[in-house]
């Protein structure tokens, strides 16, 4: 018969007994595959519930610093983009207008600075005064008409400066007291205006309206997020000093596709992401040396009659992402002898050139591709007219692309 001890104090006992009789510790008698814990038993089964508790609090030891992050961003970010989502909404506040009655000057500075709204601009020859403006004002849900930008002007050193701008003040947005300003103005054709607009949030179109003989000095049309377009169908004898069209994000046009005898002193249309037509109508005289048109996504369409120069002229067409299509006539030669260099570049897109020029024009073409094909009036990558150099008047192509076909065609 096996021995039992008391496994509190050590002492032998008995099967019929059930208590100690030195300690008095009650004894558990232990059947067939059951197991008496022991003091090892206990000692490890209390090991590994504090290795488990020690686990557990490690586990919520590396949570709580991301709990933390998570409540004090939703404690910003909740918020902010509640006043956000309010802020943006903007309702109509009412109309306000602005006119300069007719003068005696007519050289005009037009300047406008509008934070949020789009600009049309119009020409009128029935309007009676110099100038007129009406400004549709929208705003936040607790903005009112007193918060609205109207025009002014000034008389400055024989010129009549109109003004307009808004700045922009983050307190305006975060109070709901935003002003969405949508411009049109109207102006007499008979002002000669130097034009400086700028839109962050918005389009810009200028209108010339069927009117002839309209005098712009010098244009900029810029604008962060939006279109800018110059619209000059069927209008003669339109003159441009230099030219500045720019947009980040939209398309741009310079339409003067039905135009005669327009003249300008110098071309540049840019923007990042969005297309550029440029149509210069027929017969315009470029008075520069240069003209850039230059887009990083999206195609550059350019077309033209006749044109008419009087120096060399170096076209710089140039998108990262898009196709580059060129379609003029010159039958006309131009009134002095000077050439024109056309440096037209992609990286993923087509490039098509189609000409009807004048025989005495002499045409030359170069052509590369990565990965695509070329189809040039010559052979392979290369055509030159007759007696190319033998020409006063030399029209030369350089045209790259990295992905993306060229075809070129040239009739006389």
């Amino acid at each position: 018969m096996d021995k039992k001890f008391c496994v509190s104090c050590g002492t032998e006992m008995t099967g019929a007994d059930s208590f100690c009789f030195k300690c008095g510790a009650k004894i558990v008698n232990e059947e067939k595959g059951q197991h008496v814990p022991t003091e090892v038993d206990s000692y490890e089964e209390r090991n590994e519930v504090s290795a488990k508790s020690d686990k557990v609090i490690k586990s919520k030891r590396n949570y709580k610093p991301l709990i933390i992050i998570a409540i004090i961003l939703g404690v910003i970010l909740i918020p902010v983009a509640t006043i956000s989502t309010i802020s943006s909404f903007i309702v109509p506040l009412g109309t306000l207008n602005y006119e300069i009655p007719s003068t005696n000057i007519l050289s005009v500075d037009l300047i406008i600075n509008n934070n949020v709204g789009s600009i049309t601009i119009d020409y009128d020859d029935s309007l009676d005064g110099l100038f007129e403006a009406e400004i549709e004002v929208r705003g936040g849900l607790r903005a009112s008409l007193d918060d609205a930008v109207n025009f002014n002007h000034e008389v400055v050193g024989g010129k009549v400066v109109i003004s307009f701008a808004t700045g922009y003040d983050i307190y305006r947005f975060l109070s709901m007291k935003r002003i969405s300003h949508q411009i049109y103005v109207t102006l007499n054709p008979s002002a000669v205006v130097n034009f400086n607009v700028e839109t962050s949030t918005g389009s810009i179109k200028v209108y010339l309206n069927g009117i002839d003989n309209i005098a712009i000095e010098d244009m900029s049309l810029i604008s962060s997020t939006g279109t800018v377009k110059l619209i000059g169908d069927y209008v003669r004898n339109t003159t441009f000093g230099d030219v500045l069209m720019d947009t980040s994000t939209g398309s741009i046009a310079f339409d003067m596709y039905a135009s005669v005898d327009a003249s300008v002193t110098g071309l540049t249309l840019s923007c990042s992401t969005g297309s550029i037509d440029a149509y210069l109508g027929e017969g315009m005289t470029i008075n520069a040396s240069t003209v850039a048109i230059s887009t990083s996504t999206g195609s550059i369409d350019l077309q033209y009659k006749n044109i008419v120069q009087y120096n060399d002229l170096i076209w710089n067409l140039d998108t990262s992402t898009g196709s580059i299509a060129i379609y003029f006539e010159q039958t006309n030669l131009p009134p002095v002898n000077c050439s024109s260099t056309y440096i037209v570049e992609t990286s993923t897109g087509s490039i098509t050139v189609d000409c009807q020029v004048n025989a005495e024009l002499g045409i030359e073409m170069d052509a590369d591709t990565s990965t695509g094909s070329i189809n040039l009036p010559g052979d392979r990558n290369h055509y030159s007219s007759p007696d190319f150099s033998l020409k006063a008047c030399q029209h030369s192509f350089i045209l790259t692309t990295s992905t993306g076909s060229i075809t070129a065609s040239v009739s006389n």
